[in-house]
């Protein structure tokens, strides 16, 4: 209980700011993972799963690949991005927690926020 309970605060972490460090730096930067169909949003592929049920190739066959960070308890976050500005901030996500038997246990939507003042 206790690994679950710090591996979702990680799910928590990671879909607030996984893409700042990784992505949006300028030139050349590699592009995050975007969903396989254009027209998905993170709230109809957040609607699309079923916590409890659906494993980790059922979710790549419906969304396409996500940024994947391991655990060494076996857990695994999947980070998958909206369309909109390079900025990651201005990009909502999908925070996707599955367990060591690949079976989705929690689904996080993160909005986008609104741009920034410049």
């Amino acid at each position: 209980m206790r690994l679950l309970a710090s591996s979702l605060m990680a799910l928590a972490t990671l879909a607030g700011c996984a893409g700042a460090p990784l992505f949006g730096g300028g030139e050349g930067t590699p592009e995050p993972p975007r969903f396989t169909d254009p027209a998905m949003t993170v709230v109809t592929a957040a609607q699309a799963l079923q916590p409890g049920r659906n494993t980790k190739d059922e979710v790549q066959a419906r969304l396409g690949t996500a940024e994947k960070v391991k655990f060494d308890s076996g857990y695994e976050v999947w980070v998958y991005r909206g369309h909109g500005t390079r900025d990651p901030r201005e990009v909502p996500e999908l925070a996707l927690l599955f367990d060591r038997e690949g079976v989705l246990r929690k689904a996080h939507e993160r909005p986008a926020y609104p741009p920034a003042a410049r």
